[in-house]
């Protein structure tokens, strides 16, 4: 098995990761907004109750992290191979690969293109159509649409500005995140398992 298959793999298996902790700490906010909402009104003070959800918490920014390297370690990979045979062929430069996930602004639309640029050299030099298509837009947006609502759940419990616990924005969060990782998997798979 080549490395980009190998790295693949990885990468998927990193996003299932992620998807599996989303919603695990999906779940685990709505019995822990009531376990902290019953600890307030018996007289805890708010900075010393911890629930199953902070807890847990730490699972995302481990899964992030580690989907984040799987990831950027695949992209770099087929980019590679792909600037090769075509050199031309893409719109930024192999650093975006890199810092265009986490890069303030462009961290909005460079992955993404970035993406779409893999995608379209593949399947030109393969001379077979781009399996994903548009539909890397609907991966792209429930992506952008996580990470806000995964922020702003993180800005609100940080300031203290709302309930510290938001169930309902967990589990937006979760929704989203299945219905990019529904489009991203494919994304992954196309690109690691054409043949070279």
């Amino acid at each position: 098995m080549n490395q980009i298959a190998v790295n693949s793999k990885q990468a998927v298996s990193s996003a299932t990761a992620l998807l599996a902790a989303q919603w695990i700490i999906a779940v685990v906010s709505i019995p822990s907004a009531q376990d902290y909402a019953t600890q307030l009104e018996a007289g805890t003070a708010a900075d010393k109750i911890v629930t199953l959800y902070d807890n847990l918490s730490l699972l995302i920014t481990i899964t992030l992290i580690w989907s984040w390297l799987t990831t950027n370690r695949y992209l770099l990979n087929v980019f590679d191979e792909e600037i090769k045979l075509n050199p031309g062929g893409f719109r930024l430069k192999r650093g975006w690969v890199t810092w265009g996930w986490i890069a303030p602004i462009v961290s909005f639309w460079f992955p993404k293109r970035i993406v779409d640029d893999l995608l379209t050299a593949k399947s030109k030099r393969l001379n077979q159509p781009n399996v994903v298509g548009k539909a890397s837009a609907t991966w792209w947006i429930t992506w952008v649409s996580y990470v806000l609502l995964n922020d702003l759940t993180a800005f609100n419990s940080i300031t203290g500005q709302g309930d510290r616990i938001q169930p309902s924005y967990e589990i937006a969060a979760a929704c989203m995140l299945t219905a990019s990782y529904m489009v991203w998997t494919k994304i992954l798979k196309s690109l690691g398992n054409s043949p070279t």
